[in-house]
């Protein structure tokens, strides 16, 4: 007789006991069986009645949920218990203060050309509460104020403009959320293209400054002095960053300019541009938007749709040595304030409990650049063309320092063997 391999055998499953039209159970055979057997008794229900046999089932079916949900809620009250106990112990081991160390926040920052605030305080506001920011550095105010000043929710403006006799054609300042608006602990007005704030937080300092720096290539080099200036304010703080409009094109020559710029800027380079690279390699700072790729569209800063033009101008900057605590850099487009500049948001990851310790300035990377633009000048250009004054050495000197050379080469192959 032939008999099926043992992977085709087929096992039949045992069929659960059913309920028959005439209100009686079966068995597997489906021979009808009483009520007893299965754990009813007769006399519980009706002959003819089908829903109060439904009802005791269910009963049965519903208490035995009760038990199964009393006992899920004892296991996690045990489970809670120990969990809570471990936490315990654990802080017994570990210091407090060694768990707040760890505490971070992330800030969002944001720095915008608005060219002109007159009659957008209120839009503003609405801008930075939707995108929930809590610092905004403002470019081009055009106001003839200073000072702070209260706006509706909560939020402050610090503003530094020119005097009331005078034409603003720049303005600065910097909007601050409910959280921050009273934990300001210094302020410089610089004057119309720089200010700064600095701004405690739980156990920590930041230094927020903000600046918008001129077009015209003569008056670059004296707003770069004047940053210079309010830099050595803000370097005080545990942290410190730099936001605004800078009119400026850096390029992309990240090899010359490494720990500087990254490769994803506009190709595009221009004087103000290599003053403002001379500038960041001297003070060890890092121009992030560089850093991080993003499409065009949440890239370029400025736009004129008309002509179409775009190009990167406004920045955030950062001392090098905390590239880390930076997440991402990018254009906000759906932020709307009448203006032909984006909206450029700076993610920082800070720590607001670190334990306070010794204050190391970032130091500048080595980088080495020929400043032939300062052949302009005549002083300059005829000491140039002077060269050094070097003497060429005689042979006789070169003789003895290849014996010089020779006979410590031999002294310490001697120590080696």
């Amino acid at each position: 007789m032939y008999k099926m391999p043992p992977r085709f055998i087929m096992v039949k499953r045992k069929k659960q006991p059913r309920i028959t039209p005439d209100r009686t159970l079966t068995d597997n055979r489906g021979s009808p069986r009483p009520l007893q057997e299965s754990g009813l008794r007769g006399s519980d229900r009706a002959p003819d009645d089908r829903s109060a046999m439904l009802g005791k089932l269910s009963g049965a079916a519903g208490s035995h949920n009760d038990e199964q949900s009393r006992r899920d809620t004892a296991n996690h009250s045990a489970s809670s218990q120990a969990r809570e106990h471990a936490l315990s112990s654990m802080e017994g081991t570990r210091s407090k203060f060694t768990l707040q160390r760890r505490q971070r926040q992330m800030f969002k920052m944001a720095t915008w050309n608005v060219f002109s605030l007159t009659g957008k305080e209120y839009e503003l506001v609405k801008e930075a509460q939707g995108y929930q920011l809590d610092i905004v550095g403002l470019s081009s105010t055009k106001q003839k104020r200073s000072g702070p000043v209260d706006l509706p929710n909560g939020w402050k403006l610090f503003l530094s403009s020119v005097e009331p006799t005078r034409y603003a054609q720049a303005g600065v300042g910097v909007l601050l959320s409910p959280l921050l608006a009273d934990k300001v602990l210094e302020i410089w007005e610089q004057s119309e293209r720089t200010m700064g704030l600095k701004i405690q937080l739980e156990k920590t300092t930041l230094a927020v400054v903000q600046v918008y720096a001129p077009n015209a290539e003569s008056e670059y080099t004296a707003f770069l002095m004047e940053v210079e200036g309010i830099l050595e304010k803000a370097a005080e703080a545990d942290d410190f960053v730099l936001l605004g409009d800078f009119n400026a094109h850096v390029g992309t020559d990240c090899e010359t300019w490494q720990g500087v710029i990254g490769k994803n800027d506009d190709a595009h380079l221009n004087e103000n541009g290599r003053m403002l690279l001379d500038f960041c390699a001297t003070q060890g700072l890092a121009i992030m938007n560089t850093f991080f790729q993003h499409k065009d569209i949440h890239k370029y800063t400025w736009y004129r749709d008309s002509l179409g033009q775009k190009s990167l101008i406004d920045f955030a900057i950062v001392p090098t040595c905390t590239l880390n605590k930076v997440c991402d850099v990018r254009v906000l487009r759906g932020a709307e304030l009448s203006t032909d500049h984006h909206l450029v948001l700076c993610k920082l990851n800070l720590r607001i409990n670190q334990i306070p310790t010794r204050k190391r300035r970032c130091r500048a990377p080595a980088l080495t650049r020929i400043k032939w633009e300062n052949l302009a000048n005549e002083e300059v250009s005829e000491n140039f063309a002077e060269g050094p004054s070097l003497s060429s050495p005689s042979f006789e000197e070169v003789l003895q320092a290849i014996s010089s050379l020779n006979l410590r080469f031999a002294y310490n192959v001697h120590l080696h063997i």
